[in-house]
């Protein structure tokens, strides 16, 4: 990453985030989450420009909410003061002051429906992440109920059980998250059921501050992280529609089985599907919030090299 420039000092750079650290704010770091966008693993060439807008804002809401006496998060109340002392106040829309914290190397996953990458194992195992399910389920069905499915943090994001976890971060630790996030997939869940939205899944990560506090971390109950469906109306002419990433995901795994790409390589998204995405993005901000999202060009403060 490029050299340090005002406030900022490069500290990280991933798939669709930036991470800064920040002069004079100790043990805090500036969590940039940008227009890039992912899927399958791979890099996607597009950009949909207010993304990053949309999952800052929404995870703030979440945070300083619903969710502000559930867990401790890694958010930092210095945004404003930071923000207008150095002249960044449109830069604040897609950006959040956050603790930094040591991260958890696993991703803490509850399934309200079988979909996505646990319906491969169910069908040849009848499990997902070692958790057994009824026979006959097919994808989209509901499960008879949540279930708690991690993944190892890692760049391909294996499935691991619940006691391979524990074996990596710790008995107490492990069920700690457990309890937290299905704690926190209850209340979504109801809350957005009320809005006519259906929580299919939900991915939470944490990280632990520098008083060994477990810190809910990173995005929270986006579409990024997240899959959404309109109760009334997301089973379209015999296929499922989610307002989420989903729909990158479909197109990307229908490329490659039409061999128009290699499953590994960046690749580019048709333009109108990207277009497509930004507007349920933001309707899906709407429908959690009942606001729209600030959305508006942010700073571009340096480039990365």
């Amino acid at each position: 990453m490029s050299k340090k420039k005002g406030p900022f000092i490069p500290y990280h750079e991933g798939k669709v985030g930036n991470l800064y650290d920040l002069d004079g704010y100790p043990n805090t770091i500036l969590l940039q989450r940008t227009s890039r966008m992912s899927g399958l693993n791979a890099k996607i060439l597009n950009e949909m420009p207010t993304k990053g807008m949309i999952l800052n804002q929404l995870s703030q809401w979440w945070l300083k909410g619903i969710l502000k006496n559930i867990v401790a998060n890694h958010l930092v109340d210095i945004s404003s003061d930071f923000f207008t002392k150095n002249g960044l106040e449109e830069f604040r829309l897609n950006s959040s002051v956050v603790k930094k914290l040591t991260p958890i190397k696993c991703e803490a996953i509850v399934r309200n429906f079988l979909f996505g990458s646990g319906v491969g194992p169910y069908k040849e195992t009848g499990k997902i992440c070692g958790v057994e399910l009824p026979e006959g389920l097919e994808s989209g069905d509901k499960l008879p109920k949540p279930i708690f499915t991690p993944t190892e943090k890692t760049a391909t994001d294996d499935h691991f059980t619940y006691n391979e976890m524990a074996e990596l971060v710790g008995e107490e630790t492990a069920n700690q998250i457990r309890i937290i996030t299905m704690t926190i997939n209850k209340i979504a869940s109801e809350f957005l059921a009320k809005r006519g939205i259906i929580l299919v899944d939900m991915k939470l990560e944490f990280g632990f501050d520098e008083n060994g506090v477990l810190c809910l971390m990173d995005e929270v109950l986006t579409p990024d992280s997240c899959r959404f469906w309109d109760l009334e109306s997301y089973y379209v002419e015999g296929k499922i529609v989610s307002k989420d990433k989903q729909k990158a995901r479909d197109r990307l795994a229908k490329m490659k089985e039409e061999g128009l790409w290699d499953g590994v390589s960046d690749v580019a998204l048709p333009d109108d599907l990207v277009a497509e995405m930004s507007k349920d993005y933001e309707e899906i901000f709407f429908d959690i919030t009942g606001e729209k999202p600030v959305l508006s060009w942010y700073y571009v403060l340096y480039k990365t090299t």
